[in-house]
């Protein structure tokens, strides 16, 4: 799933491209527009990586630590409910 999402985000970025590499050659964009491009480019990039630092930080760090805190909760709940039953 994340693969396509990679994959349509490639696509658009490489269309952008594409698209402002086309108003070059026929002179429609100046210096500064094309360096607001790339800034812009740059920032959204930035943006993309931030976004993958943070999944990256839940998936390894806040789930596991999440998981371990839920799973010694639920084993000390139902370990008290059978020596109970069984004591």
């Amino acid at each position: 799933m994340a693969d396509s999402e990679d994959t349509s985000v490639i696509l658009q970025g490489i269309d952008t491209i594409n698209s402002v590499e086309g108003l070059e050659e026929d002179g429609y964009l100046s210096d500064e527009d094309t360096s607001l491009s790339n800034e812009l480019a740059d920032a959204q990039r930035q943006w993309e990586e931030s976004l993958q630092q943070l999944n990256k930080l839940l998936n390894w760090v806040l789930l596991p630590l999440l998981g371990k805190y839920i799973g010694r909760r639920m084993a000390k709940t139902l370990w008290s409910r059978f020596i109970e039953h069984f004591v």
